[in-house]
């Protein structure tokens, strides 16, 4: 079967059926290490807005940025929560904007669910991610770490090299340290606990 690449791509997860699916309006593309759940439909016809398989792109292309101090557990909740099933994408880790913007980039034109474990205190320093979500069709989700100071604080003096931060840094984040808002243009947006226990703040669908 011949793959037409004659618009922006929009991808779907096989195993939920777009309506369209069955029409001439679909190829398939499949990826290099293809599962059932990671088979992917490409429409020839998303960029005219044809058909409807753009609203199930959306529900499950995901970009989640995570927002708190340094200490407030976001990188555990990572773990425990994400880590099947989204690539973490960390600034501390990869040194320089220019890897993170890379592989952010690629991640976002292949359809790979993507979380932003970075500290993301400001309503500018999400605005890059949010940007790049919209561009690419992906639903943007918030999670606030709504940690105290002095919890935080308590973890970061247990870390050791380079995992510990300096106190001055941790005091800047805390005071530049601004709760994600529907404003900005997130969908979803949670707040975690210092037990990292995640609750439901506000959502498109719950409207």
């Amino acid at each position: 079967m011949s793959i037409f690449l004659t618009c922006n791509p929009y991808y779907v997860l096989s195993c939920v059926l777009c309506p369209d699916a069955a029409n001439d309006s679909f190829e398939s593309k499949l990826t290099d290490d293809c599962t059932c759940s990671e088979c992917l439909f490409l429409c020839r016809y998303a960029e005219t807005g044809a058909c409807s398989c753009v609203a199930w792109a959306e529900r499950y292309m995901e970009l989640v940025v995570f927002t708190g101090l340094q200490g407030s557990g976001k990188s555990n909740f990572y773990f425990n929560r994400f880590a099947d099933t989204h690539l973490r994408i960390n600034l501390d880790m990869l040194r320089t904007r220019r890897r993170e913007n890379a592989i952010l980039d690629a991640s976002l034109k292949v359809g790979q669910r993507v979380v932003i474990d970075n500290t993301n205190p400001t309503t500018v320093d999400r605005a890059v991610y949010l940007q790049a979500a919209k561009e690419h069709h992906f639903e943007t989700v918030a999670y606030y770490f709504d940690v105290p100071y002095e919890t935080c604080k308590e973890r970061n003096d247990q870390r050791s090299g380079k995992k510990r931060v300096p106190e001055a840094g941790l005091k800047a984040t805390a005071k530049n340290l601004i709760e994600p808002t529907t404003a900005e243009g997130f969908g979803t947006i949670h707040r975690v606990d210092a037990d990292g226990v995640a609750v439901l703040v506000w959502a498109e669908d719950e409207i």
